[in-house]
């Protein structure tokens, strides 16, 4: 199921559009955390993010885009999106700190954005939801980490449709500063590299790209075995 909503989500055009949804960004670590969710099957866009599940797609004939909601990615494309239609957005993720940093450096590269932000702490879904009706935003992003963020995003999606993205990390991050990955770091695909140094959570997760790496390759290599089977029995 994961690996057929990944390669159809791949087509989708207006990846960064605000009609409402659902979408989120798999890399092995998120996956392997997701690999047992019934959430994702609710989801209408899941995009791979980081190089090397791009790799192991390529490996299998299929040649996928990386994409994640961070500023190497879509997330420039939604906010000006945003902008242009006067769309509010609002943020869950972060500490109460973190959330205000971040709201003030989007306001800083998109002055014309309308941004609300809350922490993605000490909140409940209720409350969370009492927001959103207050805000009516027309995208909302929730960066938990996996599998709170899905989880998250489809109990307020089911009270409160919206355009919802899940975004990990990008809020602490961008609380720093809206260019967290340097140009070399992007262009080299070091991005984890980058985070491994700087996240001290990332690093405690880290060990698990290797399940997440094997796991998901045997499920992309039991799919291509299945089409070849399918194929040959038409």
């Amino acid at each position: 199921m994961i690996i057929d909503k990944v390669l159809k989500s791949d087509q989708e055009i207006d990846v960064h559009g605000t009609n409402p949804r659902l979408t989120t960004f798999l890399n092995p670590i998120s996956y392997w955390m997701n690999r047992n969710n019934d959430a994702l099957q609710n989801f209408h866009n899941i995009h791979v993010d980081g190089i090397l599940l791009v790799l192991i797609f390529r490996l299998f004939g299929h040649k996928v885009t990386r994409r994640s909601f961070d500023m190497t990615s879509i997330a420039p494309a939604v906010f000006e999106a945003c902008s242009k239609s006067s769309s509010r957005i609002v943020t869950i993720g972060g500490t109460e700190e973190e959330a205000v940093l971040f709201n003030k450096q989007l306001a800083t590269t998109f002055p014309s954005l309308d941004v609300v932000s809350y922490s993605g702490f000490q909140i409940s879904v209720e409350d969370y939801l009492r927001e959103l009706k207050r805000a009516e935003p027309g995208v909302v992003l929730v960066g938990m980490g996996a599998p709170l963020q899905e989880n998250i995003a489809l109990a307020l999606y089911r009270e409160f449709p919206a355009a919802y993205f899940t975004c990990g990390g990008f809020i602490t991050q961008s609380s720093i500063g809206m260019s967290y990955y340097p140009e070399w770091i992007d262009r080299f695909n070091l991005r984890f590299a980058l985070r491994f140094t700087k996240e001290r959570h990332y690093r405690r997760r880290f060990w698990l790209y290797i399940p997440g790496t094997i796991h998901f390759f045997c499920l992309l290599a039991l799919h291509s075995c299945r089409r070849l089977v399918s194929r040959g029995q038409a």
